[in-house]
């Protein structure tokens, strides 16, 4: 707020005051119109969403533009627990069709086809939040567009099904792209139900980049803990480092290309504990692969598949291990 004395020079003068942003908080309970609430929310606002369930059985569809110095938060009530249920798959718990700077905190979803679905999207924080028992993807950002410096920070996603993946980020064939991100801190586990077909930890799609996957603990996947394709030379390579995997439903980590991959801890896989290979139109190359700890691994714990690319590991033997045809499918996958 300007200091009282500006307004008395500015009214002398004949200077236009300064219009002065006010945000609000504004607070919602379970039978309140949530979607009505959200769209609302104008740059600066808080929307505090008190403990209990709020049922969802319309498609829940919100776009939220909040700006560098006044975001929008979505959050919970200090000490409750908010649940956004849907009963039926027949729509995404929430889509989140544009969004900007943008903080949402301590809400629990479940239900629903996938959880939290978004479109374009930039400057998005996802911190401390609870999906489970999705029909398909838990977290899905590959709706075509950008998908710009999300920190997607000590979320809990479990128990998927459909296509299973914990995150799903970017498109396939470098279609979107999903960059300059950190996921950092999350707990995903039992993406590998009787009805996933996928189920991929956390996949970072071909063209993706510039990345950091940190301190992230995943295990009981059905395809890979952690998968990353290649950048096709659209940005820095993808960072995973710190991560603590087992069980494992193929590789602990598998990349096709333009990752640095370090100081991982991969407890079991049904297959390799490291795999370097082709996938779309990536092939191995532009690969770090230093200072990981690899247990019981199926096949091999390191592997590297049809390159002539240089490779070295500290822990490992100075020449790849003998080639193994993978577990997982090298085809298209959506």
């Amino acid at each position: 707020m300007p200091h009282p004395i500006y307004f008395r020079v500015a009214f002398a003068l004949g200077f236009a005051l300064p219009s002065v942003a006010h945000a609000t908080d504004v607070e919602v309970n379970p039978g309140d119109d949530i979607e009505a609430a959200m769209n609302a929310l104008a740059p600066g606002d808080v929307l505090i969403m008190h403990g209990g369930t709020y049922e969802v059985t319309d498609r829940l569809g919100v776009t939220l533009m909040g700006t560098e110095a006044m975001p929008i938060t979505i959050r919970a009530a200090d000490g409750e627990v908010p649940v956004i249920s849907r009963p039926d798959a027949n729509q995404n718990i929430i889509d989140i069709d544009a969004a900007e700077y943008v903080t949402i905190s301590g809400i629990e979803f479940t239900g629903g086809s996938a959880g939290v679905r978004w479109a374009s999207s930039r400057f998005i924080t996802f911190v401390e939040n609870h999906i489970h028992d999705t029909a398909d993807v838990a977290f899905r950002a590959n709706d075509g567009g950008t998908y710009e410096a999300f920190h997607i920070l000590r979320n809990h996603i479990h128990h998927t099904n459909g296509t299973g993946e914990g995150m799903y980020l970017g498109c396939n064939e470098n279609a979107c792209q999903f960059f300059d991100a950190v996921i950092a801190g999350n707990y995903i586990h039992h993406t590998n139900q009787a009805t996933v077909d996928q189920g991929d930890g956390i996949e970072i799609k071909e063209g993706s980049y510039n990345n950091v996957v940190r301190d992230n603990v995943i295990h009981d996947t059905n395809y890979p803990c952690l998968i990353t394709y290649s950048t096709v030379g659209n940005g820095a390579p993808n960072v995973l480092e710190r991560n603590v995997l087992w069980n494992c439903g193929d590789h602990g980590i598998q990349s096709a290309a333009d990752a640095i991959i370090r100081n991982n801890i991969i407890l079991g896989s049904a297959s390799d504990g490291i795999a370097m290979q082709p996938h779309q139109s990536g092939a191995p190359a532009n690969l770090t692969v230093v200072h990981n700890t690899v247990f019981h691994a199926t096949n091999d714990a390191i592997s590297l598949r049809q390159t002539q690319a240089r490779w070295s590991s500290p822990t490992m033997p100075s020449t790849p291990s003998r080639a193994r045809r993978s577990s997982s499918p090298v085809a298209t996958r959506r």
